[in-house]
């Protein structure tokens, strides 16, 4: 008896540690990070988390960075592979350019990469006139995106970047809306590219396209994603990088040392935090009635992975609230959703899972007076014969 006691006193430490985990603060301007940057700010890109901030709500301008949202808009529009026809004002936008020509025919995805990598602002005048017909137009396609996202404080008026009065974000609103691009895998894919060359069809000419992201090669767990500078604004940058599970975006806004306040905040990141699995999927969570079935009780399990990124080496014990019925009506299907709960540190819920059925239960009809006496009858008719 002892001995069980001992052993079940063992399994309630180990099931104790394998549900708990600690959200650490995020770090300030005040903290061993503080950035060279005017304004900074860095999320965990699954969870939106913020590892890092410096005057991240404050308005700036973006320069560049800007094309991040119109990369994404071309990538979304379900147009990417479509010839394009360089409009005539096109080659005349001030700044870095593709050398595109007035009437020159050029894939959508070409005009995006191109974008992205050589920051070509004909390119970007080119897809926002493409796509929604003027400038204009397109502006409010993008801040209607931004808005849509979460980044609320951020207003464009062109698909460049050059300077322009409203046009504005915040570095976690630049945050937020690259952390919503670098999930698009053709996204991620452009902007972790060094260089490309333009597809090839008929009577096209080659085009070359070299990525001015110097983190690709400066940290070697760099992914993306995207430069920027104006008088106005300074250097601008987002960057990107995963880590043995964990990824995060960066922003730098008037930023003297960029590169190094980036690659810091990489390093600060992979040493200090870590992606946790805080509910394997299988894990048994609740029991609830069933009404009408063969059989009486249900088991409730979930079907995902919930991932968390949490502080290396500190732990907090999670709690759970339920949205489940107290019973159930049968017929149930194998692996149906029969509720959900939140998984909670503290007062914050950090995940959701759907709570499945383990097993199909068929319906089974209730036995009546009626039903007796009937089969009474047949089996009296049968003893007849």
């Amino acid at each position: 008896m002892k001995r069980n006691k001992r052993i079940f006193k063992i399994l309630a430490v180990l099931i104790t540690a394998a549900i708990s985990f600690h959200i650490g603060t995020p770090v300030s301007a005040q903290g061993d990070l503080a950035a060279s940057a005017h304004s900074a700010c860095m999320l965990d890109i699954s969870t939106n988390q913020i590892l890092y901030e410096k005057n991240a709500r404050e308005k700036m301008s973006m320069a560049s960075t800007t094309k991040i949202m119109t990369a994404i808009l071309a990538i979304e529009s379900g147009r990417f592979d479509e010839l394009v026809t360089v409009p005539p004002e096109a080659p005349y936008v001030e700044g870095s350019s593709l050398y595109l020509k007035a009437g020159e025919q050029i894939y959508l995805s070409d005009l995006t990469a191109g974008m992205m990598l050589n920051s070509g602002n004909d390119a970007a005048y080119t897809i926002a006139v493409f796509l929604g017909g003027s400038i204009e137009e397109f502006a409010q396609q993008m801040t209607a995106k931004a808005h849509e996202i979460g980044a609320v404080d951020t207003t464009f008026k062109n698909p460049h970047g050059l300077s322009e009065q409203g046009h504005e974000t915040t570095a976690y609103d630049l945050a937020l809306i690259s952390s919503y691009a670098m999930k698009n895998e053709t996204f991620r894919d452009i902007v972790s590219r060094k260089s490309q060359k333009s597809s090839t069809y008929p009577d096209a000419r080659d085009l070359y396209f070299q990525n001015h992201n110097k983190l690709l090669s400066l940290y070697e767990f760099a992914i993306g994603v995207k430069t920027g500078y104006t008088k106005e604004a300074g250097r601008c940058l987002v960057g990107a990088a995963e880590k043995e599970g964990l990824s995060v975006v960066t922003v730098t806004l008037g930023a003297p040392d960029d590169w190094n306040d980036h690659i810091r905040m990489f390093q600060y990141a992979f040493e200090t935090y870590e992606r946790r699995c805080l509910v394997p999927a299988g894990t048994y969570f609740k029991t609830v009635a069933v009404r009408n079935g063969e059989i009486s009780r249900l088991r409730l399990f979930t079907q995902e992975d919930l991932y968390y990124t949490v502080k290396k080496g500190e732990n907090l014990p999670i709690s759970v609230a339920y949205h489940v019925p107290d019973a159930v009506e049968a017929p149930i299907r194998i692996r149906s959703s029969v509720g959900s709960l939140d998984i909670l540190w503290g007062d914050r819920v950090v995940g959701s899972l759907d709570l499945t059925a383990e097993k199909a239960i068929n319906r089974m009809e209730p036995v009546t007076f009626q039903k007796i006496f009937k089969k009474f009858i047949e089996n009296w008719l049968l003893f007849l014969q």
